[in-house]
């Protein structure tokens, strides 16, 4: 069997088994309320997994290679900045949360505060916030198997959305949480393996050692050289990650928690999965750095893929950047949907009966 029919194969499997979980667990959806929160009954493993899988998008694992292996040292302050910013989550936000609790969506807590006008801009702002994150995703799934598939990108752009809206669409929270679940394995296996298999062919700690101390981006004096653009710019990104992230997919987490307790619980499992998650990124990057390879900065997806995935594996790399992708657009998608119907079109009396 030819390679490229493995990796359809495996791929094609993914799909599938996401389109099947999602439709199973979202089929007793009754009502908008179900539809948006889904019961909030979820475990706490479930929530972690929902949270890592929808904070970890498309382009989390790339420009974390990017910024380890072009930038050094400066990698470290978006994480720094994201790290901190979800620390106020579970210690500062949630803990002041509890009255917003069996709100259906952001908009929906900001029209019970400030009335029906302020619930419509809100919502229409949420659709545009989660439109234009749909689009990014859906853009780098098309391209992603437009060139490690070879799948024209109309055709992958058809099929990669329609998989992510059909189980969203039909199966509302749940059907997101449980595919969460499935992505956030399949990424999270996918990440240390393909660590250990570059490391397996590249990595020597004498070469990173060398990396770390002769290397002009890793000279720790580079984070207080306030003429670097470079230094001053990820300051900026620095502050800009600390300040939290209550983009409408990760609010709506918060929502179908059952109280304020578990909401902080399942933040204080997920801070450390990520930093794990940056940690094995940052060691992919370093090692491709050390090697000495002087490959393009804005090609080194493309290049570990295409260098290090044999046929079979390049299959199930490609799921694994394809579960970030969907563990994201999944989420905005029935965040968008909540919004559109409970708070765009309930208080305009727009398509009632």
């Amino acid at each position: 069997m030819p390679a490229l029919n493995i990796d359809l194969i495996l791929v094609g499997l993914f799909l599938i088994a996401n389109l099947a979980i999602g439709l199973w667990y979202g089929k007793e959806v009754k009502s908008v309320k179900d539809y948006a929160l889904g019961g909030r009954n979820f475990s706490t493993a479930s929530l972690v997994s929902t949270l890592i899988a929808t904070f970890i998008g498309g382009s989390t694992f790339s420009l974390g290679l990017y910024e380890i292996y072009a930038l050094g040292v400066l990698a470290v302050l978006p994480i720094i900045g994201q790290i901190l910013g979800l620390l106020c989550y579970p210690y500062i936000l949630i803990p002041r949360m509890q009255e917003f609790f069996g709100k259906l969506s952001v908009a929906d807590v900001m029209g019970d505060l400030y009335g029906k006008h302020i619930r419509v801009i809100g919502a229409i702002c949420v659709i545009i916030r989660s439109a234009t994150g749909i689009a990014m995703q859906i853009k780098v799934f098309s391209t992603i198997f437009n060139h490690f598939l070879g799948i024209d990108s109309v055709y992958a752009t058809i099929i990669s959305s329609m998989v992510v809206i059909i189980y969203s669409a039909f199966g509302g929270i749940r059907a997101v949480v449980f595919t969460d679940i499935f992505q956030s394995l399949a990424f999270g296996a996918f990440i240390p393996t393909l660590a250990i298999l570059i490391w397996g062919m590249l990595g020597s700690w004498e070469s990173i050692a060398n990396t770390l101390t002769t290397n002009p981006i890793f000279d720790p004096k580079i984070l207080l050289d306030y003429h670097n653009i470079n230094t001053l710019g990820y300051y900026g990104i620095f502050f800009y990650c600390f300040l939290p992230d209550t983009n409408p997919a990760m609010f709506h987490r918060i929502l179908i928690s059952r109280n304020t307790v578990q909401a902080s619980k399942a933040f204080k499992i997920m801070i450390p999965m990520h930093l794990l998650f940056c940690v094995f990124v940052g060691f992919i990057g370093l090692i491709l750095l050390s090697s000495h390879q002087n490959i393009e900065t804005n090609n080194l997806v493309p290049y570990i893929i295409d260098s290090y995935a044999y046929p079979g594996f390049k299959g199930l790399v490609v799921i694994g950047i394809s579960a970030m992708i969907m563990s994201t657009a999944d989420s905005y998608i029935n965040s968008a949907s909540v919004v559109f119907v409970n708070d765009l079109c309930k208080p305009l009396g727009l398509f009632q009966k």
